[in-house]
């Protein structure tokens, strides 16, 4: 087998920029060199076979050279966040029990340097440890302690979930199963050479990452921000030309409100908008006035099992499976399951047999955890998460269906239903709503009353300026512990 970047590499753009970030153009060759440099730096015949290496570099450049020489080494690949909430890092770090960890000594704000050698120390774990400064110049340190154990991977990536719904778990992807991604994200993304898109989910995700391995291979360019800046995002647009976008809802919505006015050349340039990771309501497109021209496609897609299907956005919101992937409907409890057979499919979740079990079938369909219903002509109605599920008094109620009656109402532009715990009913269904102009309480409870039952109007709404992100998605632990935190006395 190939290493990854041998495997991605085409002859033909190896001289194309392939990436842009705020402040530098790379091609494949750069990264050719880059990955060299870092084998330089580990070492002549090294062997990383089965050894677990964790990642912790916000620079895309410098974070996909180490993928590429720790991967040509043999290594297990451990991306992960640089927004964990505290005291996911330390359980993802007892979780995998890192060989070797490459981090950045610091960011704004976080010693990351201190974090690890604080958790190395509590856990007595033998590591060798690489801190980059912000050049990117690194130093080894060789901490001493009890050996961890080899894992029977080769070349196989470990990618955390972002942790938007609880703690994060680990996705085993082998690389087998990342080369199919050439093929299946320029399908979905109508991607061409000549097009330049710019992204917004993190590359310590399947979908990120594997929008790079595309862009080294097909040729187009993949733009991405340095940080979350709003006005430096639009000026990286505008200088790379971007004429298509991959993004959340939220992070798109933020992003046309706060530029709209400073760059509105950036919005008229993009002939397709791609939207990501959280559920989009019929019509919630139609807000964006410079987009008028543009496509909206919404794309499902999960670390578990790729790119999943797509939907026109503009028209009746049903979603339509990639050509590579076969479905089918587990009907439980009154509702349908989407179950999906994909060539991206994991191989299990890391040293979770249990858990894996519960999400694949014997004969290899993924239960995706989305409630759907079959549709004309082969596609698929999505009705929301089951995780999300409500369970209040012996009913079930669907987070989903209640958002989109609240972003119905004229003055809410986003929401987010949580359950939270009730001492009689179990759980009760609590709204936070963001909204563009004032509104009575007893307006929206009326609004809800006459498009739901009864038993789904939310207990209780809250206003709040804007919805918590992690990774891009809603983090619906924070709008549960900020529920928890208030007095509703």
């Amino acid at each position: 087998m190939k290493a990854l970047l041998d495997a991605c590499v085409n002859p033909q753009h190896l001289n194309t920029t392939v990436l842009s970030t705020p402040d530098r153009d790379y091609t494949a060759r750069d990264f050719i060199e880059g990955k060299n440099r870092v084998l330089e730096m580990l070492g002549p015949g090294v062997d990383l076979s089965g050894q677990r290496v964790v990642l912790l570099i916000p620079d895309v450049f410098h974070y996909a050279s180490v993928i590429f020489a720790v991967n040509e080494r043999g290594g297990v690949l451990v991306p992960l966040s640089l927004q964990y909430r505290a005291g996911d890092l330390s359980a993802v770090l007892d979780a995998v029990k890192p060989h070797y960890i490459f981090t950045i000594s610091e960011l704004p704000g976080v010693s990351f340097s201190r974090l690890i050698r604080d958790w190395q120390r509590q856990s007595g774990v033998q590591c060798t440890i690489y801190e980059a400064n912000n050049e990117y110049e690194w130093q080894r340190t060789d901490f001493p302690g009890v050996p961890a154990v080899k894992d029977d991977l080769y070349r196989d990536f470990i990618f955390f979930t972002s942790g938007s719904t609880g703690i994060p778990k680990g996705v085993v992807v082998g690389q087998e199963n990342l080369i199919p991604y050439l093929e299946v994200y320029p399908r979905m993304l109508n991607m061409k050479s000549t097009d330049r898109l710019f992204n917004v989910p993190p590359l310590t995700l399947v979908a990120g990452f594997c929008g790079l391995l595309s862009a080294i291979h097909t040729g187009f360019r993949f733009v991405v921000p340095g940080k979350f800046d709003l006005p430096q995002i639009a000026q990286t647009m505008k200088r790379t030309g971007c004429n298509k976008i991959l993004s959340t809802p939220s992070i798109l919505k933020a992003l046309y409100t706060m530029t709209q006015h400073l760059e509105p050349g950036v919005f008229q340039n993009l002939d397709e908008c791609y939207l990501v990771g959280e559920m989009v309501s019929e019509g919630a497109v139609n807000e964006f006035a410079l987009l008028k021209h543009a496509r909206f496609i919404g794309v499902l897609a999960l670390s578990e099992a790729g790119g999943v299907m797509t939907a026109d956005l503009r028209g009746k919101l049903e979603w339509k499976p990639d050509s590579s992937v076969q479905v089918k409907f587990l009907k439980e409890n009154g509702m349908s399951e989407l179950l999906v057979k994909t060539p991206t499919l994991f191989k299990n979740y890391y040293n979770q047999p249990g858990m894996t079990r519960d999400a694949v079938t014997e004969d290899g369909w993924l239960k995706t955890g989305d409630l759907a219903e079959p549709s004309e002509g082969g596609k698929i109605v999505l009705i929301g998460r089951k995780k999300d599920l409500i369970k209040k008094g012996g009913a079930q109620v669907v987070p989903g269906e209640v958002e989109k009656v609240l972003t119905d109402h004229p003055c809410i532009v986003q929401a987010a239903v949580v359950g939270v715990p009730h001492p009689v009913f179990g759980e009760m269904v609590v709204a936070f709503v963001v909204a563009d102009s004032p509104f009575e309480h007893a307006e929206l409870y009326e609004h809800c009353k006459t498009r739901i039952a009864r038993y789904k109007v939310p207990d209780h709404i809250e206003i709040i300026e804007s919805l918590p992100l992690i990774s891009g998605k809603t983090d619906k632990v924070a709008l549960r512990q900020l529920y928890a935190e208030q007095d509703h006395r």
